[in-house]
């Protein structure tokens, strides 16, 4: 069992040491402040699944959107009519920086985020560029449990990258976590579900001694932390996901490893 420095163990279902020492390097200095983890912990919303994710969803959506075969242009992207046709078949409008319904106005399909992240994600498992050409990944052969083990793994090291990848876009990849790790301890701290403008004010005050992050970067960081399953919003509040426990813990392993 693994114990915090206050005495509590942590949660039964949260007793993995990899794990939970993970989460709490994640927020070390905000563990401190809120003095609430055992709490924090008990009230993270259970999953999502990795295939109710909206960007695992972008992403395999993308992989049948692109079938055998793509023609990619020279700087490896995809035309602009496969990119306008992409972004509607997968209505990507619905996603952060996706634009308006039926209006397409980026002048390359690398400037359109939610169709770069979807293409990146999908390059982790379904499909490969070789040359000017995006192809289809041929399947594994496995069956059974382990060809489900293997379609995990690949969603879930696409979500660790898109942290890295998506946080520099987007917000900043720290922003992510910080925003992860602020709503999961707000929520212990104050002992119930938070407000979504009460997770943005904390984030403000307290990241790197704060109050520095724009409303716009609050945002996107609220929007990324959803689409990528870190955080869940019901309504008007925001929790902290236990898929964001293990998101998180791969992505900082393989930032420490050199591989991001």
């Amino acid at each position: 069992m693994f114990v915090l420095e206050d005495g509590d163990s942590v949660p039964e279902d949260l007793q993995d040491t990899e794990q939970v020492e993970g989460a709490i390097a994640l927020g070390r200095m905000a563990y401190a402040v809120a003095g609430q983890v055992k709490d924090a912990f008990a009230q993270l919303a259970d999953g999502p699944p990795l295939a109710e994710v909206p960007l695992v969803q972008d992403a395999e959506g993308f992989a049948a959107w692109v079938g055998a075969k793509r023609t990619l242009t020279s700087r490896g992207n995809l035309t602009l009519k496969d990119a306008r046709d992409a972004w509607e078949t997968l209505q990507l409008w619905r996603r952060p920086l996706g634009g308006a319904e039926g209006a397409f106005v980026w002048r390359s399909a690398a400037e359109c985020s939610p169709l770069d992240a979807a293409f990146s994600a999908a390059v982790q498992q379904h499909v490969e560029v070789v040359g000017k050409q995006l192809l289809a990944i041929p399947l594994s052969g496995l069956t059974g449990a382990e060809a489900e083990l293997e379609v995990e793994a690949g969603r879930m090291g696409a979500l660790a990258l898109a942290v890295e990848d998506l946080g520099y876009e987007w917000a900043t990849a720290s922003d992510l976590v910080a925003m992860w790790a602020n709503a999961v301890l707000l929520c212990g701290a104050i002992g119930r579900v938070p407000s979504r403008a009460e997770v943005r004010d904390f984030w403000r005050h307290w990241v790197g001694g704060g109050g520095t992050g724009t409303d716009r970067q609050v945002e996107l960081a609220l929007s990324l932390g959803e689409h990528l399953g870190l955080l869940r919003v019901d309504g008007d509040l925001v929790r902290g996901t236990t898929t964001g426990v293990e998101v998180l813990t791969l992505w900082q392993q393989s930032r420490e490893e050199g591989l991001v």
